[in-house]
C-alpha cells in the first residue's frame, strides 16, 4: 500500500535564469523537492532512522531530504519525475532485505 506524502512534500519556486538580459521571461525547468524526515507523520521512528541511514548523502544539515531533476524542458514533467523518484527511494529504503543463500555450483560429496 502506497502512502500519500503529498502534504509533507515542499517544492521550490521557479528561479529566473542567470542571463536575465538575454532571456527575460525564461524560468529554470529544474524541479526541487524537499522532505523533512524528522517531522514526517506518516513514517514511524524506525522507518525514519532507516531512511536517514540509507540516504544520509541526500539529507542536508537541516534534516531535509533533497531531490532535484532537470531531465525535461518542462517544469511540470520534472515535478512528476521528482515525485516518482521520491516514492521509489522511500519504497527501496523500507523494503525488507531478504538474505539469499548461495547455491553451490556442484553438489558436495557425502
Amino acid at each position: 500500500m502506497r502512502r500519500n506524502f503529498t502534504k509533507e512534500l515542499t517544492f521550490t519556486p521557479p528561479k529566473k535564469s542567470s542571463q536575465a538580459k538575454i532571456l527575460l521571461n525564461d524560468n529554470s525547468p529544474r524541479a526541487e523537492l524537499f522532505f523533512h524526515v524528522d517531522s514526517s507523520k506518516l513514517l514511524s521512528i524506525v522507518e525514519k532512522s532507516i531512511v536517514k541511514r540509507k540516504f544520509n548523502h541526500l539529507i542536508g544539515v537541516n534534516g531535509f531530504l533533497y531531490i532535484n531533476c532537470r531531465e525535461y524542458t518542462e517544469k511540470s514533467k520534472n515535478k512528476v519525475k521528482v515525485i516518482e523518484m521520491f516514492y521509489s527511494l522511500i519504497e527501496d529504503a523500507l523494503r525488507a532485505t531478504v538474505v539469499k543463500r548461495r547455491m553451490t555450483s556442484f553438489p558436495k560429496s557425502a
